[in-house]
């Protein structure tokens, strides 16, 4: 869960606002990325924050 958040919060401070022709507007960052090893189980993401 907390490279998940890091991934978030990097994103949201250095990632780029990018608007499109639909009006859903994003914040990006080329290259991140969110591995995880599914040996340990499925990465549900529960964080209410």
């Amino acid at each position: 869960m907390k490279a998940y958040l890091d991934i978030v919060t990097h994103i949201l401070t250095h990632g780029v606002h990018k608007g499109n022709r639909t009006g859903q507007d994003t914040h990006a960052v080329a290259g991140m990325m969110f591995e995880h090893d599914m040996q340990k189980g499925f990465p549900l993401l529960t964080t209410k924050k």
